[in-house]
Formats: C-alpha cells, sequence, structure tokens
C-alpha cells in the first residue's frame, strides 16, 4: 500500500498542487494516519495538523462525505483541504497551504480518480498477496502429505496429523477424535491448549455427535446465538472423517479471538482431511499387512518347531529303547546276581549298581514322557482352577522360602476365573504347571513377580504363567522344548518342559511361550473347552493267580536280553525255551505247546505283531506278553488287535517279571470264565 501512495504522490502531486497527502483508516471508531507524504515547506506545518485532535474531529464529522474541507481555528496557514473516502472506513487527504488553493472541480474530479485507483490497486495488491499465501499453504500441504504417508504406525500418524494441520492453518490448538465403541467421540491426539475451557469438557455434552451426524464441516467464528455453542473453544474448525457411510471422527482447530477461520481456512481444512483419511487409510493397511505377516512368521516358527520336535521325538524314542534294552541287561543281572548268596561288599557294590541304573531308567522314562503322543486309559474332565491352585502349593517352598533367601522376595498372584474343564489327567497337568512356576521363581534371581492366571474364549480355556525376571533370548527361546536342553547348568536334566510339551500335545492342547531379555516371559497352556462327563466304574481287578511251573517261550533279538530273561523265569522255576527271531520262534512254535509266550516288539524279519498273531491263531488261550524298551510309544489299540495280553516295559526287575506272570494267567482264566 506505501508503495502505492508514493506514486500517487510523485505522479499525482504536482499535477494536484497539493503539499500534503495523507491516507488514514479507522481505528477504534476514530480516524488514524497510515500514511504521510509532504513537500519540504508543508512537512513541519503536517506535523502540527496531524497533531491537532480537532483536525480529525473535523474529518470525523465528515466521515463518508467526499469533497473539500475547511481548516479548523488554529491551523489558518493550511487553507486547503481535499478529502475522498474509500468504500470501507479511511480515505485519501490532499492539502494544500494558501499560496496553492485546492478548490476547483477538476482537481476533486482528480482525487477521486486517484482514490478509485489506490483501492483498485490496494484490492489487486491485496489479491496478489492472498493467492501467493495460498499457494505456500499448498505447496505446504503438500509437503505435509508427503510427510503423513511416510508415517505407517496409526499413533504416531494421529499425533503428526494433528501437528501438520495445527501448523497448516495457524490454528492454536488442535484435536484428533475418533468414535469409541460407545459412540462417543475419544481424542486420539492433541496439540496445543483449548480455550476458554478444555476441549475434553466442552465435548462431554454430546454436542459434537450431533454437529457430525450432518456429515459437514462447520465453522464457529464467535457470532452464534446457540445457547449450548456458550461454552464450546471459539473461533472453532470442525471437519468429520467419513468413511464410506459412517462417520468415524473428525479434526478440530482452533484460533485465537481475534483471528477468525476464513472460508480459504475451511477449503484447506477440507484437503487436508482428504489426504489424513488416506494416509489413516494407509496406515492401517501397511499395519494389517505387517500383522499379518507376523502372524505367518509365527505360524511357520511353529511348525519348524513343531517338525524339529517331531524329528527329536522320533529320535529320543529311538534312543530311549536302546537305552532300556542296555538298562534292562544292567538291572536283571544285578538282581540274579543279588538273588544268589554273595559276601556283603559285593552285595553293596551291586546295589549301588543297581541304584544307578535305576536312576538311569528315571531320567530314559522322563524322557519317553516327551515322546509319547497318547493317553493310556481314558481322559477325566480336569478343573484348571484346581490344578493351579495344587501346583502352587507343591511349588512354595520353592519360590517362596529357598529364593527369598537366596535373593529378593518373591511375589506369587493368583487371577483365577471360572473355566470349562479340560479333558486329561489331573496330575500330568500339575506337574506341567509346577515345572513352569518353579522355571519362573528360577529366573528371578534377585526377586520379583509371578502371576498365575486361568481365563476361556469362546471354546478354548487357558491357563498362564508369567514372570518380570530374567526372560530369554531368541536363541534361548528356540531351543527349550528341546530334551536335555537347560541354562541351569548342573541343577537342571533339560527335560522339565520337553515333557511339559509332550502332556500338553497329548491333551489336545499347545504351550507358547512369549519372552524378552530383561523384561520376562509368559508360557500359556490352550487347550479345547469340554463338557463334564460321566465318570466311568472300573470293572474289579480279578485276584492274582498262584503260579506253578510254566512253560514259557521267550523271544527277543537283543542276546543280552534274551538270556537275562530266560534267567529270570528260570530261577522262579519255570521251564524255558529261547528263540533269538520271529522265524525260529515259528519253529517252536510248531512243534510244542507252551503255558506262556513272552516277545520282544521290534525284530527283524518278523515282529512282535506277528509273533502274537501265530501263537493266537494256533490257540486263541495262549497268553501272549510283549516286553518292549519302546514304553508308552507302543499304540493300546494295536495291542488288542494282535491279541497281546499284557505289556511289560524295559528295564524290568524280577518281582516285575514275576508279577506280570500272575497278572496274565489271571487275566486269561478270567477271560475264559467270561466265556
Amino acid at each position: 500500500m506505501s508503495k502505492i501512495l508514493k506514486l500517487v504522490w510523485e505522479v499525482a502531486g504536482p499535477v494536484m498542487g497539493t503539499d500534503l497527502l495523507v491516507s488514514f483508516r479507522s481505528l477504534e471508531q476514530k480516524f488514524r494516519p497510515e500514511f504521510l507524504e509532504a513537500t519540504a515547506a508543508g512537512r513541519p506545518k503536517a506535523e502540527k495538523l496531524l497533531r491537532s485532535p480537532e483536525f480529525f474531529s473535523a474529518l470525523q464529522n465528515k466521515s463518508g462525505q467526499t469533497g473539500f474541507l475547511e481548516s479548523p481555528a488554529g491551523l489558518s496557514e493550511w487553507d486547503w483541504h481535499l478529502v475522498v473516502f474509500f468504500e470501507k472506513e479511511g480515505g485519501l487527504l490532499f492539502s494544500a497551504l494558501k499560496a496553492s488553493p485546492l478548490e476547483s472541480a477538476k482537481q476533486l474530479r482528480l482525487a477521486v480518480g486517484l482514490s478509485a485507483l489506490v483501492q483498485s490497486l490496494s484490492r489487486w495488491q491485496v489479491l496478489e498477496s492472498e493467492m501467493k499465501l495460498h499457494q505456500r499453504r499448498l505447496e505446504k500441504l503438500a509437503a505435509f502429505q508427503k510427510q503423513l504417508f511416510s508415517v505407517f504406525k496409526e499413533t504416531d500418524l494421529s499425533e503428526q496429523i494433528v501437528a501438520r494441520g495445527s501448523e497448516l492453518l495457524n490454528a492454536v490448538a488442535g484435536a484428533l477424535l475418533f468414535f469409541s465403541g460407545e459412540k462417543r467421540l475419544k481424542i486420539a491426539a492433541q496439540t496445543g491448549k483449548f480455550g476458554p475451557v478444555p476441549f475434553e469438557q466442552a465435548a462431554a455434552s454430546g454436542l459434537l455427535e450431533k454437529l457430525l451426524a450432518k456429515r459437514q464441516p462447520l465453522v464457529f467464528n464467535g457470532t452464534e446465538t446457540r445457547p449450548e455453542l456458550a461454552d464450546f473453544p471459539k473461533p472453532l474448525l470442525l471437519v468429520p472423517l467419513v468413511r464410506g457411510e459412517e462417520v468415524e471422527g473428525a479434526l478440530v482447530f482452533q484460533h485465537l479471538p481475534a483471528d477468525p477461520f476464513t472460508p480459504t481456512d475451511l477449503e484447506l481444512a477440507i484437503l487436508f482431511v482428504q489426504a489424513a483419511q488416506q494416509a489413516l487409510a494407509n496406515a492401517r493397511n501397511f499395519e494389517h499387512l505387517e500383522n499379518a505377516h507376523r502372524s505367518l512368521s509365527v505360524a511357520q516358527d511353529r511348525l519348524l518347531q513343531s517338525e524339529r520336535l517331531v524329528a527329536l521325538k522320533e529320535m529320543a524314542g529311538g534312543i530311549a529303547h536302546d537305552f532300556n534294552n542296555v538298562l534292562g541287561t544292567i538291572m536283571g543281572r544285578v538282581q540274579l546276581l543279588l538273588a544268589w548268596p554273595t559276601d556283603e561288599r559285593t552285595a553293596r557294590g551291586l546295589k549301588q549298581v543297581e541304584a544307578s541304573a535305576q536312576e538311569a531308567a528315571r531320567t530314559v522314562a522322563r524322557l519317553q514322557e516327551f515322546t509319547r503322543d497318547r493317553d493310556e486309559g481314558s481322559p477325566e474332565p480336569v478343573d484348571l482352577l484346581s490344578v493351579a491352585r495344587e501346583a502352587v502349593e507343591l511349588t512354595r517352598p520353592h519360590w517362596r522360602d529357598r529364593i527369598a533367601s537366596s535373593g529378593g522376595p518373591v511375589e506369587l498372584e493368583l487371577d483365577l476365573k471360572p473355566t470349562a474343564p479340560v479333558l486329561g489327567r489331573f496330575s500330568e497337568l500339575v506337574d506341567v504347571v509346577s515345572n513352569l512356576i518353579a522355571n519362573a521363581a528360577d529366573a528371578l534371581p534377585n526377586g520379583g513377580k509371578i502371576w498365575v492366571t486361568t481365563s476361556q474364549k469362546e471354546g478354548e480355556v487357558s491357563l498362564s504363567v508369567r514372570d518380570n525376571g530374567t526372560g530369554m533370548s531368541p536363541e534361548v527361546k528356540s531351543k527349550i522344548f528341546f530334551p536335555f536342553f537347560t541354562t541351569k547348568g548342573k541343577r537342571g536334566t533339560g527335560l522339565g518342559l520337553s515333557v511339559a510339551y509332550g502332556v500338553v500335545t497329548r491333551h489336545r492342547g499347545e504351550i507358547t511361550v512369549q519372552s524378552e531379555e530383561g523384561k520376562g516371559s509368559v508360557f500359556t497352556l490352550s487347550f479345547p473347552a469340554s463338557t463334564p462327563v460321566p465318570k466311568k466304574s472300573e470293572p474289579a481287578k480279578s485276584p492274582l493267580k498262584k503260579v506253578g511251573e510254566l512253560s514259557i517261550l521267550v523271544v527277543d533279538d537283543d542276546e543280552n536280553i534274551r538270556n537275562v530273561l530266560s534267567e529270570m523265569l528260570d530261577f522262579m522255576g519255570h521251564k524255558v525255551a529261547s528263540a533269538r527271531d520271529g522265524s525260529e520262534a515259528f519253529g517252536f512254535l510248531d512243534r510244542a505247546t507252551y503255558d506262556l509266550v513272552i516277545t520282544d516288539l521290534g525284530m527283524p524279519g518278523i515282529s512282535g505283531w506277528e509273533v502274537a498273531r501265530r501263537v493266537k491263531e494256533k490257540n486263541p488261550k495262549t497268553p501272549v506278553m510283549l516286553v518292549s524298551g519302546w514304553g508308552a510309544q507302543i499304540d493300546p489299540a494295536r495291542v488288542r488287535e494282535a491279541g497281546i495280553d499284557l505289556v511289560l516295559n524295559k528295564p524290568f526287575h524280577l518281582d516285575d517279571v514275576r508279577r506280570s506272570i500272575s497278572e496274565v494267567l489271571s487275566r486269561t482264566v478270567a477271560k475264559t470264565a467270561a466265556r
């Protein structure tokens, strides 16, 4: 504006014959000068003129009336004044000294024309300035849009949207709101401070929800007379976030009271909201894909872990079988030697060998728990709450007394919500949870807290054991279910979690773990929910038959086991024949009749299954007993199908053999009587 007025002064001043040019506008209902240009002769007198309240009072009285103005008293050196008012309050004042009169109609027309030119140029300048400002804001909008599309986490993006939107609109405060499940608006992100009352308080009235129902952007600049808007922050701009047919939220901005929102602000806000919604949709899609990829990775890891564990189960089963054969020979030989008179020193040594072999047998039995795929017998409904309480009581000395004495105190918290029962074995599940609690306590060397919780979601019940201890590295976490893997050194066997995995799998469940170093671990057992089933009454057991001398055929390809078992039977007073494989056993069966056949399972050529079938084909009443190092890995259904009457697991004790013979004969007698 000043450049335009200087141009008017330079070009039109000499033509008008004026010594002074003043532009003015109304401030607080009084005219105040904005621009001043004067000749050298007129400058000192101009300052006196502009300091004169009487002059501006006279100017105020002539407001809106273009024409000549008489000088007030005391300003006689200025006899000539010509004032031209703009459309809005304000205008131009031309003044001349006595020597240069301003009184002609030509001068008046020229002044009016100059005023119109000044207004036109001023409007053009304002328009140009607004266009440049709008261009800068559009450029800023494009830059902000690029920034928003580089943020892929919705919570971070929400904060960016509010911050960038407030900057774009020069807002003192901004907020992003989304509808909650109760159809009420909740603030997702906010910047600045709304006034005169906190925005949360203003939004709590529920009026925003009603306004957004119209799905139209709204501006409240403080001129509204609606009483419900009295406490709302103003000036306020509100733009709904519309997705499909639904309003999912809104963006809200506030200006200072003296800075109302303009139509250009509203247009810019609408464009920004469109970009923000696209960025939000992009972030949500990215998070969805990221979650899907994470789920796929977890599924792949679980599949790989499952395949590794299956391979390990097969390998462990084979190792357990071979160890059982070796242990069977050792224990059998020791028991036979102990059965004969011997000196005290030799007897003591043999008992130490026997104790060591039994300890090894218990370790192999635990390894077989990992390899066992099915339950023996009928499962029963098990209450997980009772399992949790029992496990807590069993492990109390471990996590309370021992840990508290060696480190900081350990606190255990139960959060047990009622669940449907699980079909399985109570004792096995108690062992699993006890192991998890003991491991959690071991992970708290300096004290801490353990949480045991139960829950149910639809058809799945869960039990979790969580601690805030040392946690695990990804490498350790990937190996924890492997047999003999331990982080406890000599204190651990490395079989606890392997056995737990086997037990949970047999219960048709799943065991998962979440862990991070320094933050603790969460082990979760998940099982299909079941309905309570009536407990079946078990048939009464037949009394054990007193056994006399029997004719027994022993079949085993392992010479050591075959000889030990034969000598045990001979020691018991039985007549024994032994075959080194199934083919030789068939020859014995063709040539003679036996009171009992004891056969190994896994033999080259003809297996124990085929030997059992041949015995039953010849005489269904002849009992067959299977001895095997495979333990519970043998399928009970296949045992019944082959006609096998009893399974004796290796390694066995002399008393086990005696008891098994009596039991199998008692069963045979009971079956015969039933027929």
